[in-house]
């Protein structure tokens, strides 16, 4: 990473308790410190309408960023609408975002929520709800996410989208540390739809990583759904997965649900229910 180029900061702290507010975004950045985001919110709307379009509510951004300290997202949601429609769009709702990132330290998002809706829409779309996205990145220290969420509903509609909820998704990164994943829902439900879709409810995506400590991935869930339909669509509720990866450590996987339903529907389609995937 060129540290020329990036904006340069020792201590931040970003602090939100309103309705609603814009969420802290860094790009490129290098950060030495913490950056901490709280947001309390009732009756809050957010949409993003258009190719390429992002609506972000009670999320933390840092893509292509060098993190020394603490990332720490603390939303707190109720009746809360997050949509965003268009091709390649993008809607996070209680997230933390940091893809192509160098981590030393602890990312930890807490998101909680009652009658929350997150919705994408248009192909190749990506719907996150209470969820950390650390795609192509390098960790040292801990990633840890612990949503708690009543009556939430994460939606992904288009081909090749990915639906999110409660998730985290490290995919094709290195990691030394943790990733510990805890979700506790009621009456949840996350549905990808469409052909080569993922819908991820409760679950760790370690696929073509590299990771020496431990994934912890706990869920606990009353009435919970988790649907995906079209061709070629993967369905995982209380899953872990380590497709293409190499584990010096423990990889546990936990799961306690009552009235559980995952679904997967079309030509070629996986649904995994409290699994570990060790695939290749």
């Amino acid at each position: 990473m060129n540290t020329s180029n990036l904006s340069k900061m020792t201590v931040l702290v970003v602090s939100c308790a309103v309705f609603l507010c814009s969420p802290p975004v860094f790009a490129g950045s290098e950060i030495k410190g913490a950056v901490i985001n709280t947001m309390e919110g009732k009756n809050a709307v957010n949409v993003g309408i258009g190719k390429g379009s992002e609506a972000n509510l009670g999320t933390v951004k840092l893509a292509d960023s060098e993190v020394k300290g603490a990332i720490v997202n603390v939303p707190t949601s109720q009746n809360a609408v997050n949509i965003s429609i268009g091709e390649k769009s993008e809607a996070n709702l209680g997230s933390v975002k940091s893809d192509g990132s160098k981590l030393t330290g602890v990312i930890s998002n807490t998101p909680g929520g009652k009658t929350v809706t997150n919705v994408a829409v248009g192909n190749d779309t990506r719907s996150n709800l209470g969820s950390v996205k650390m795609k192509a990145s390098e960790v040292k220290g801990a990633v840890i996410n612990v949503p708690v969420g009543q009556a939430a509903t994460n939606v992904s509609i288009g081909n090749g989208t990915t639906a999110n909820l409660g998730a985290v998704d490290l995919k094709s990164s290195q990691i030394e540390g943790a990733a510990v994943n805890i979700s506790q829902g009621k009456a949840v439900t996350n549905v990808g739809i469409g052909q080569n879709t993922k819908a991820n409810l409760a679950s760790t995506n370690l696929e073509g990583s590299t990771l020496k400590g431990a994934a912890v991935n706990t869920a606990v869930g009353q009435a919970v759904t988790n649907v995906g339909i079209g061709q070629n669509t993967k369905a995982n509720l209380a899953s872990t997965n380590l497709e293409g990866s190499t584990l010096k450590g423990a990889s546990v996987n936990t799961a306690v649900g009552q009235a559980v339903t995952n679904v997967g529907i079309g030509q070629n389609t996986k649904a995994n229910l409290a699994s570990t995937n060790l695939e290749g």
